[in-house]
């Protein structure tokens, strides 16, 4: 089985996401490249990086779709982070 695989089965798993969202460690981990919880958050953290000249992207991660239904999803996630962003 392939790294990507059982990274993907891993965010499937329910107690796994659980504890890389709210286990010290794992945030610890991930500050570095999650910018936050929320959108707003992140939006937050973009700004103030942006201040500081620095170039940023916010992505939703779609590794997983697998059907149109969750590639409609995704794309009005940007569309919402877009509008959000541009306030």
């Amino acid at each position: 089985m392939s790294l990507r695989k059982i990274l993907l089965n891993l965010s499937r798993n329910a107690r796994v996401r659980h504890w890389c969202e709210h286990s010290p460690l794992a945030r610890r981990a991930s500050a570095r490249f999650v910018a936050g919880r929320t959108l707003e958050e992140a939006i937050e953290v973009c700004r103030r990086i942006q201040a500081d000249g620095i170039g940023v992207t916010l992505d939703c991660l779609g590794e997983s779709v697998q059907s149109l239904d969750e590639a409609a999803a995704c794309r009005d996630t940007y569309l919402h982070i877009d509008r959000k962003s541009t306030r």
